[in-house]
């Protein structure tokens, strides 16, 4: 492709996200690409490193692990592996390569590839050891990866190897980092394979050579903007063919929209409040369950962020792995109260303050993981409903995720994080709340949770298993490292007059099952 012909490929793209997102008439737009709404662009497109739901999804598009999984029964099926088999100890899988199988770049997917990639994740993730403790290739197409713990069936071993796999040869120095080419520019085994990032926009193609088998569509436009407006005006005009996240207050006027339709499904992130363990007030046990009892979690979830369910744990409600062990939190002012007098604290009646023992009021800083600070009127109910019982609240909203991390992870200079946690592939339980956990950035510390999380680790069967999985979920509750709040229905809308199949999504990865995805009649639109 010559100079002047990438050059007008990239201005055509670079225009086309400009006008999708203004709205104008789909006569203006190039035909053939099915045009996506995101909020927020990836900041990597490196499936090693999900920092959030826009990187899972879009990796989702351009990677393929060794096996899917069926949208209606959840069984395995083949990607790039063609078929698999479990040891008899239960931690030995081997899979057997599709030989057809290549990268978007037409070289060879061997047993060499998923090798390194094993390796790779075990160097940068510590979740990841805690799963898988080796890969050896047997020959270029059978490679048989250990399991840390044993499995009592295949189907429960492949739930801990749904990695994408990566290509070898596009890193001579055998280092895997979040940001670099790669990461701009990937070169994956998925449905689609990138072409181009003019802003905003990223571009991808269907990829012919795919195993199984391609997509129906031609291509994909993935178009982000934080403007829930723009983006409801767009798939409302047809700039738009599908609107990932839908405002729940924009559901009735979106469904009264012929050609759209809108479809709910459960999504597995879960909100929190986390404290600050090495807070002179959220480093007490008393203190974080009087905050969590004064708390009106349906009132604010109902007012602001729509439909959904108020949570107990570190689960959404309609988690597989949910045990259920603790019902959900209520509102109650006088155990609240009660909590924050166990604590030392002293509630003032007639100036309506909490005071500490040495006779300070309370005041806590709030710090709001992006892209959570849209919700003003959250914040601003969450306030009152604190201030009932004596607490001030400030809300800090770092501009972006590096900024937030960085400050949550000093544990400096604020006492409570309002957060969305996605869950990842493997044992985030230990992650989060074991007290030498990768990702337990607020410094909590509980020996009874440390030892059911070995326990965790160390189950063998399923019954064993939830067990100590209950058992951890109650010792969660008692001791409140966070304040769970909601786990929430998600809403897509996508336009039906042209496509057709969209609702097939998986709730988590979404593009799962975009090789259904097609346009109706198989025109353009």
């Amino acid at each position: 492709m010559s100079a002047k012909s990438s050059f007008r490929r990239a201005a055509s793209v670079a225009l086309l996200w400009a006008l999708a997102l203004c709205a104008l008439p789909v006569g203006v737009l190039a035909r053939g690409a099915l045009r996506v709404g995101e909020e927020q662009s990836p900041g990597t497109l490196n499936p090693m490193f999900p920092d959030d739901m826009y990187v899972v999804r879009a990796t989702e598009l351009l990677f393929d692990g060794l096996v899917g999984f069926n949208l209606a029964n959840q069984a395995a099926e083949p990607r790039l592996a063609a078929s698999w088999t479990l040891a008899p100890n239960g931690q030995d899988v081997t899979f057997q390569l599709d030989a057809r199988a290549t990268f978007h770049d037409g070289q060879s997917v061997t047993s060499d590839d998923v090798v390194f990639t094993v390796d790779a994740m075990r160097a940068a993730l510590p979740w990841f050891r805690e799963v898988v403790v080796s890969a050896k290739a047997t020959d270029p197409h059978t490679v048989t990866i250990e399991l840390l713990r044993r499995r009592e069936s295949a189907a429960h071993a492949l739930e801990d190897l749904t990695f994408k796999i990566l290509p070898r040869h596009a890193f001579p120095d055998g280092k895997v980092m979040p940001a670099g080419a790669f990461s701009q520019e990937p070169i994956g085994t998925g449905p689609f394979k990138f072409a181009q990032r003019p802003g905003n926009a990223i571009e991808l193609i269907r990829f012919d050579g795919r195993v199984p088998a391609a997509p129906r569509l031609d291509s994909i436009l993935l178009l982000s903007s934080p403007d829930p407006k723009r983006h409801k005006d767009a798939v409302k005009t047809n700039n738009l063919g599908l609107l990932v996240r839908v405002q729940p207050k924009d559901v009735k006027e979106l469904r009264a929209v012929k050609a759209l339709r809108v479809f709910d499904y459960v999504a597995l992130d879960w909100w929190y409040i986390g404290h600050n363990h090495r807070g002179k007030h959220t480093g007490k046990k008393e203190f974080r369950r009087g905050l969590t009892a004064a708390l009106n979690l349906d009132a604010l979830r109902e007012a602001h962020l729509g439909d959904g369910a108020t949570i107990s744990g570190p689960w959404a409600a309609e988690d597989l792995r949910n045990p259920h062990a603790v019902p959900a939190p209520t509102q109650d002012t006088q155990a609240a109260l009660q909590f924050f007098a166990d604590a030392g604290y002293t509630f003032d009646a007639t100036t309506r303050t909490l005071n500490d023992k040495k006779g300070n009021p309370v005041t806590l800083t709030m710090v709001v993981q992006p892209p959570l600070g849209a919700h003003e009127g959250l914040y601003t109910d969450l306030t009152a409903q604190l201030a009932e019982v004596g607490i001030a609240l400030d809300v800090v909203k770092p501009p972006d995720l590096p900024s937030w991390a960085a400050q949550v992870r000093s544990g400096k200079e604020y006492d409570v994080v309002l957060g969305r946690w996605r869950p990842t592939p493997g044992d985030y339980l230990r992650g989060l709340f074991h007290s030498g956990g990768a990702e337990n950035w607020l410094g909590y510390k509980n020996p009874q949770v440390d030892k059911k999380l070995d326990d965790l680790a160390r189950s063998t069967s399923a019954a064993q298993y939830l067990k100590s999985l209950r058992e951890l979920s109650i010792l969660l509750w008692d001791d409140q490292p966070y304040t769970f709040l909601w786990s929430l229905k998600a809403y897509s809308a996508f336009n039906r007059q042209h496509y057709e199949n969209l609702e097939r999504i998986h709730p988590f990865h979404y593009f799962s099952h975009v090789d259904d995805w097609d346009q109706v009649g198989g025109g353009k639109p």
